[in-house]
């Protein structure tokens, strides 16, 4: 299996959110892409630059998951997280009704990071 995770690598939790996932044991590669660092990449996939204002997109052999649907997939293929509350994000989206419900607070408090660290919004296509 394959995973890639597209993220806002600028956003501290978003960042730590995708480092701190133990795929590795449950996947054979993962493949992290920060969205502001590889633009051309993302791009070239058919992606928005926009959708990231909403969230991360994760890849799955193919398959891929944009917000709410991403966490929960994260958190059904990782091993629990070291980090506490990486670790309680991923056991609340095991259930992707409660992911759907706790997306919107973890979308908000990415873009109440993002603007306390002075980090510009996504471009709009």
């Amino acid at each position: 299996m394959k995973v890639e995770i597209l993220y806002d690598g600028a956003c501290p939790f978003c960042d730590d959110y995708v480092r701190y996932q133990r795929l590795a044991a449950r996947v054979e590669e993962v493949i992290l892409i920060d969205a502001r660092v590889h633009r051309d990449e993302v791009l070239a996939r058919g992606l928005s630059l926009a959708e990231f204002e909403d969230g991360m997109v994760v890849i799955v052999d193919g398959e891929p998951h944009r917000g709410a649907a991403a966490v929960h997939q994260l958190s059904i293929l990782s091993e629990p997280p070291g980090r506490w509350w990486v670790r309680g994000v991923a056991w609340v989206s095991r259930s992707s009704a409660a992911a759907r419900l706790l997306y919107p607070v973890l979308r908000w408090g990415r873009r109440l990071a993002l603007v306390l660290l002075g980090v510009p919004r996504f471009p709009r296509d």
